[in-house]
């Protein structure tokens, strides 16, 4: 079957899938005119990022994209030995403001915790300070990463009495996993803000406020911390927790730590 009889919105399907899986997608824009100017936008309106090369290539891009990108996914490996090799550029880890869907994973989520590859504090500060700029994010993924330790406040906003992040009235979702030397007292703060009615779902995989060697982040932590910012309203504050917070245990460490074999389905309360 020739090309130019394939209905739009199935040759729509093929390009996504053949661009999401092909190394190289420039190969698969080059086969025709249609392909080119159909494959152009799908690849624009989801970026896939799998290498810092990749990455550092886009941020130096002078041609106008063929849209406006709607979510990027990050999958880099090895990015922690980048950074530390080459310095942190704020700019490679700052997407546009019109983003409204943001993935970023670093290693393997599920086979191998933390012992891979993490987004380091210093990148993690320069990632939430970018996103606090940002007016259409609706949901963010994030795992395997470390928050700066800064009980002085001195890198505000991440600061441990600060709200992670401001109220984004676009925000409807925000999934953290395998994250280390996260406050609750943050996320308490971030939710309880005016403004933030959006907001659906906070969901804290593997979360902890130290180090792995230490416990997990339950909703009760979160809780605790919201009822001793607005202990005026203590009983409407835990409602809201705990309809929007989800703790939750997805992988287990061969010996110590925190172990979760008896929570309910995993679920950290």
């Amino acid at each position: 079957m020739a090309l130019s009889l394939v209905p739009i919105e199935l040759l729509l399907e093929i390009l996504s899938l053949a661009l999401d899986q092909h190394p190289c997608p420039s190969n698969i824009l080059s086969v025709d005119k249609s392909f080119a100017a159909l494959g152009g936008r799908v690849l624009y309106s989801h970026l896939h990022f799998r290498t810092v090369r990749q990455l550092i290539l886009f941020s130096e891009q002078t041609a106008r994209p063929a849209c406006l990108p709607k979510s990027i996914v990050l999958a880099l490996a090895g990015v922690q030995r980048h950074l530390s090799g080459q310095g942190l550029t704020p700019s490679i880890i700052s997407p546009p403001r019109y983003v409204q869907t943001l993935q970023a994973f670093c290693g393997d989520m599920t086979s191998c915790p933390f012992l891979r590859f993490q987004i380091v504090p210093a990148a993690t500060f320069y990632l939430f300070r970018a996103i606090r700029t940002w007016s259409n994010i609706a949901h963010i993924t994030l795992t395997n990463l470390s928050f700066p330790s800064d009980d002085l406040g001195i890198h505000a906003p991440l600061s441990r009495n600060m709200p992670l992040l401001p109220a984004i009235p676009t925000l409807r979702t925000l999934t953290l996993g395998q994250a280390t030397l996260l406050p609750p007292s943050a996320v308490a703060a971030m939710i309880c803000l005016p403004g933030q009615e959006g907001l659906e779902m906070v969901r804290l995989i593997d979360a902890y406020s130290e180090s792995i060697w230490g416990p997990r982040i339950r909703r009760r932590d979160v809780e605790k911390a919201a009822v001793m910012q607005s202990r005026a309203r203590r009983e409407d504050t835990i409602v809201l927790i705990r309809r929007i917070v989800r703790c939750e245990a997805r992988t287990e460490r061969t010996m110590g730590g925190d172990r979760a074999e008896e929570s309910d389905n995993f679920i950290l309360e």
